[in-house]
């Protein structure tokens, strides 16, 4: 828990910096576990996939909002990139999309 906390601050510390310089940042969430993007085998592409768990997705989401809320340069989000593989399905896509909103 410690290097999440650590790398958490980073992430904080880059956001602050580039907004004392005038540029704004988009939140992203491209992968869970890092990589070369994209393989519809990679275990990141969709709702329920090895390295994908919507509840800690959907954490994230809500942890990453908190954070960044008021944040000025903070100007958006992304909610997961690239939705991929044998897994994708439309009662997924509505059931895990409403979760967020």
């Amino acid at each position: 828990m410690m290097i999440y906390n650590l790398l958490f601050h980073f992430l904080q510390t880059v956001v602050t910096t580039l907004g004392n310089n005038d540029v704004m940042v988009i939140l992203d969430n491209h992968l869970t576990k890092p990589g070369w993007c994209c393989a519809n085998d990679d275990g990141n592409g969709f709702f329920g996939d090895q390295f994908f768990d919507p509840t800690v997705w959907v954490a994230a989401l809500k942890k990453m909002a908190a954070t960044f809320n008021g944040v000025s340069n903070v100007v958006g989000m992304s909610l997961r990139n690239e939705l991929r593989g044998p897994k994708q399905n439309v009662n997924d896509w509505f059931k895990y999309g409403n979760v967020i909103i």
